[in-house]
């Protein structure tokens, strides 16, 4: 390609690189929060909620039990509790039926994350029940980055202008657990 045409089109595609260059290299700048709401579905299953949650630090969040299966969180949403929704998938969830509607909880922590997206795109739930810990920080959330092997966030996520967590990658061999890969990662979206 020569002549008039060759300056504009070399132009156009230095501005399209440079554009490229910098959107790979963007920073997160602030965190989006967001409010769950799951939606309700239809299956019901029998159980009991005996406490507040103990990942999820809001007033409508409990920790319930079916059969001897533990979900944490349970959270209300029109009036129903849901238990196993996370903000990107429904199948397994289900409304949790107690007989009775859980009192809510006057010291919780507005502030309780349901769920979170990290900044290599990993999607991390809450979970409930015993958990490992490691350095003293306990297994809260389990994320599914499309590999094969175990990826966690360790305690809770460190609330700033960009929220950060501690990002890890389980190993298992004959002596249990072990952290293979560990860092500190940005997280662009929570859900409370």
């Amino acid at each position: 390609m020569t002549g008039k045409g060759t300056g504009a089109f070399t132009a156009f595609i230095i501005s399209l690189l440079l554009a490229a260059c910098a959107t790979a290299g963007k920073a997160e700048t602030r965190t989006e929060i967001i409010a769950f709401a799951p939606a309700v579905p239809e299956q019901t299953k029998v159980g009991r909620c005996d406490g507040p949650s103990q990942i999820v630090g809001r007033a409508d969040a409990r920790q319930c039990m079916v059969g001897h299966h533990i979900f944490d969180p349970c959270v209300k949403s029109a009036d129903k509790l849901v238990c196993g929704a996370t903000p990107w998938s429904s199948d397994k969830s289900f409304v949790i039926d107690v007989g009775t509607p859980p009192i809510e909880s006057p010291h919780a922590d507005p502030g309780g994350v349901v769920a979170m997206e990290l900044a290599d795109g990993a999607r991390c739930a809450a979970v409930g029940g015993d958990t490992i810990e490691f350095d003293g920080k306990a297994v809260n959330y389990r994320c599914d980055a499309g590999e094969a092997t175990e990826r966690v966030v360790l305690g809770h996520p460190v609330k700033g202008k960009v929220w950060m967590a501690d990002y890890a990658q389980l190993g298992h061999n004959a002596n249990g657990y072990f952290v293979h890969e560990r860092k500190t990662i940005a997280v662009p979206r929570v859900w409370r």
